[in-house]
């Protein structure tokens, strides 16, 4: 057992268990050398058992006969490549390492075997009785926080069906005459709406075609007198600055890319927090969800390199089928 039943969780566990396990395979794999049953013969009650000479499972491989040549020879090359006296400094280093604090083991109970928790004196805590909560004698109650409100845009009033008056757009519509001359494009919908918030209760929703037929008979005498009348728009009238808003992670994720390297367990709010202190004023939380997204990613990739490093340690996996019939 190299680190025992506890449960280690992160990447930075993940990289040292994977060096543990490819070091200790590789130093079972051609430097430990284990007994292999012979013989069993039984007289009685009594069993004698025989047993072939220790060997290594590569010292095996190569005294097989149904091994090819090939096989043989690259087993050599490994075998000449290794140092035992190194694996096993690695092992020794790495099985102590969430001594030194470099993994972080989730100590809990359950993570490990009742025989264990038996033998080790772990007993589990019986559940905690909650007792009902008694209703508050307070009469008035505390007071909360007001959340931040919100600026809510103005929705149009329509009258209700049959209420509507015709000469309500006789009446209008010299100020929808002044609104297409300031915006010649602005679409017909808009400027409907913007009548129905102006006037509420005076226009119903079946006037809006009575409308759109006014506004394009209008256009039609602009063009003849000269008017350029660009695309039709529709609420794009507006001053705000519309789009994608400037990614500023993108200029420093090199820096938080290191940051990850070192630390690769630190959440993304511990790494927001750690450049707002080091770029007073240039972030918020308002790009927590954005640097989110990028460690979401970092890590998929970390973890895909995790996996390539776990396939080149183990470069002889190929042997491992004939490894287990040559036992």
């Amino acid at each position: 057992m190299l680190l025992g039943y506890r449960r280690f969780e992160g990447l930075a566990a993940s990289t040292a268990i994977t060096r543990l396990y490819g070091a200790s395979r590789l130093f079972v794999n051609f430097f430990q050398p284990s007994f292999k049953l012979a013989a069993r013969q039984r007289d009685g009650a009594k069993a004698t058992k025989r047993y072939h000479p220790p060997q290594t499972p590569c010292h095996r491989l190569l005294q097989a006969e149904d091994v090819q040549w090939a096989t043989k020879s690259k087993l050599r090359e490994i075998a000449a490549s290794l140092d035992p006296l190194k694996h096993l400094e690695e092992m020794a280093s790495l099985s102590s390492a969430w001594h030194v604090g470099e993994i972080r083991p989730r100590f809990s109970t359950e993570a490990k075997p009742r025989t264990c928790e038996a033998s080790n004196g772990y007993r589990r805590k019986p559940p905690l009785r909650v007792r009902p909560t008694r209703p508050s004698r307070r009469s008035h109650p505390r007071p909360q926080h007001h959340q931040r409100r919100q600026r809510r845009k103005p929705k149009p009033v329509y009258a209700e069906t049959g209420q509507g008056r015709i000469q309500a757009l006789r009446m209008a519509w010299p100020i929808a005459w002044r609104r297409l001359e300031e915006f010649p494009n602005i679409h017909a919908t808009q400027l409907f709406e913007e009548l129905c918030i102006q006037f509420p209760g005076r226009f119903t929703r079946k006037q809006h075609n009575a409308f759109a037929r006014r506004v394009s008979i209008w256009r039609q005498a602009a063009r003849a007198h000269g008017v350029v009348i660009g695309p039709k728009t529709y609420r794009l009238l507006s001053d705000r600055p519309r789009g994608r808003r400037p990614d500023i992670i993108k200029d420093d994720w090199e820096k938080m890319a290191q940051c990850l390297e070192e630390r690769p367990d630190q959440t993304a709010l511990e790494l927001l927090v750690e450049f707002q202190a080091r770029y007073p004023g240039r972030y918020s939380l308002r790009q927590l969800y954005t640097l989110q997204k990028r460690v979401r990613a970092w890590r998929q990739q970390a973890v895909q390199r995790l996996i390539g490093q776990a396939s080149s340690l183990a470069s002889y996996a190929t042997l491992n089928t004939s490894c287990r019939a040559g036992r």
